[in-house]
């Protein structure tokens, strides 16, 4: 190769600033503010509760000492669940999701700590709470207030990312205002001078950074390059193509002895499953001690007006497939189950009076709160179909399966967009199940608590349930 015709030096010097932040420090940054905005926050808090309920300046040196335990637990929490990742902090919309899981686990080891220390009476547990439920809010609009701050400071300069020097295997394009770039027709054939002009040129640029730009065939084929890329101490990136952008946008993970790529990966991580796993724990605890008058009254209801138990016990799949009996209130004079249920329809003369009631009001779902505390459920979710709707269900949409990879819920995102009760045509399960995926993958505690608010209201003006 002849080493006229490849011009190695840098050209563009990218504009900078004495002030400029670099975007990978975004988190180290955050990881330093949080806990200030917090704390400060907890303590102003609790200054103004304690002068406008007891009159007098508020202890805040225990107070602080108190607020601190959560978060040494949050923090960590919040850099294991992603939450101090450049790309998250510039998403608002991601940072909800990560942020809100961490906080409530923090918040239930707050109340743990009080309630086992026997410490209640000694500081300001009002000022606690609020503390506790005002974290997430705080956190979101400092992120939401972050997130619009950077689009200023990228148009301004005041945010610099990493200068690259970009090395392509074909014609190089604009390597943009902070990158250097040079274009080498064959990677695999550089020479003993073209690697050493190559290696000055990047020296002289600055750069903090390469990019390494070659088809998938010649990646195995440039270890020469690679090898002599060694001698500059800064990271070397291949900037994938189409072809190996699909794989390369998978997880790294480790797997047995070696590593593989994650083709897929679990809808909610362990962090989020043990929050959500908590926050339904609690919960069902709450309505089932607030509603047991009504469970004892509707249960007697059921059999005295009709003849068979109480409780109706079904087979449905949950979590992974895994069978489990579903409890719901008897509301048929039959009880099917197995490879052919029939579905109810309107004015079916299977169901009973009471049993009209209970399904147009959904109590008769109630019982499902013991199979939320057993585990088999959660209170939103996909709702689980019979066995024999399932295997007909997963026939008809190829995506069904998918609806396995979270718990079932008491309600559902499907429920509350109007796709409840009976589903007789292709075209209503298919929407269905779109929306059940919809929720898998957008998964987040303030879309369970909209689906919540929006159940409430489903309930009172009730649609397609008989």
């Amino acid at each position: 190769m002849s080493e006229h015709a490849i011009d190695f030096a840098p050209r563009l010097t990218g504009r900078s600033s004495a002030l400029a932040i670099a975007y990978e420090h975004l988190g180290w940054i955050l990881i330093v503010l949080d806990p200030l905005l917090l704390l400060s926050t907890a303590l102003l808090g609790h200054e103004v509760h304690c002068r406008i309920r007891h009159g007098v300046p508020g202890d805040t040196m225990r107070f602080a000492a108190v607020a601190a335990i959560p978060m040494a637990v949050l923090l960590p929490l919040l850099s294991l669940n992603g939450a101090y990742h450049p790309d998250r902090i510039v998403d608002p919309r991601g940072s909800a999701r990560r942020i809100v899981g961490p906080c409530i686990a923090a918040g239930l080891f707050l109340w743990i700590i009080v309630s086992g220390l026997g410490i209640e009476g000694r500081v300001d547990t009002v000022g606690l709470a609020v503390f506790a439920l005002g974290a997430p809010a705080v956190l979101l609009v400092s992120r939401y207030r972050v997130a619009s701050a950077l689009c200023s400071s990228i148009a301004g300069g005041q945010l610099r990312f990493r200068r690259a020097y970009t090395i392509a295997e074909a014609p190089a394009g604009d390597g943009g205002e902070q990158s250097d770039s040079v274009a080498v027709p064959d990677l695999s054939m550089l020479d003993r001078t073209t690697l050493d002009r190559l290696i000055a040129g990047i020296r002289a640029s600055g750069a903090e950074e390469i990019h390494l730009v070659c088809r998938q065939r010649s990646l195995a084929e440039c270890r020469a390059l690679l090898a002599e890329l060694r001698r500059v101490p800064i990271p070397v990136k291949l900037i994938a193509d189409a072809g190996q952008a699909e794989l390369l946008r998978c997880r790294l993970v480790p797997a047995h002895d070696t590593f593989a790529f994650e083709l897929q990966r679990a809808p909610l991580n362990l962090i989020e499953r043990a929050a959500k796993r908590c926050v339904d724990i609690v919960l069902a605890l709450v309505l089932c001690f607030a509603l047991a008058p009504l469970l004892v009254v509707v249960g007697m209801l059921v059999r005295v007006t009709s003849r068979g138990p109480a409780l109706f016990r079904q087979t449905r799949n949950g979590f992974n497939g895994r069978p489990f009996e579903i409890y719901k209130f008897r509301t048929m004079t039959v009880q099917e189950d197995g490879t052919r249920v029939v579905q109810a329809r309107r004015n079916d003369a299977r169901i009973t009076p009471i049993g009209r009631l209970l399904r147009r009001t959904s109590i008769d779902e109630l019982p499902q709160l013991l199979n939320v505390l057993k585990g088999e459920m959660s209170l939103i979710g996909p709702r689980p179909h019979a066995m024999a709707h399932d295997h007909d269900f997963s026939a008809r949409v190829a995506d069904y399966a998918l609806r396995h990879h979270v718990k079932p819920g008491i309600t559902g995102l499907a429920q509350v967009e109007g796709f409840r009760g009976e589903t007789s045509t292709p075209e209503a399960i298919e929407r269905r199940v779109e929306f059940d995926l919809r929720y898998i993958e957008r998964w987040s505690f303030w879309l369970d608590l909209w689906i919540m608010l929006r159940t409430v209201r489903a309930l009172v003006t009730p649609h397609n349930a008989y």
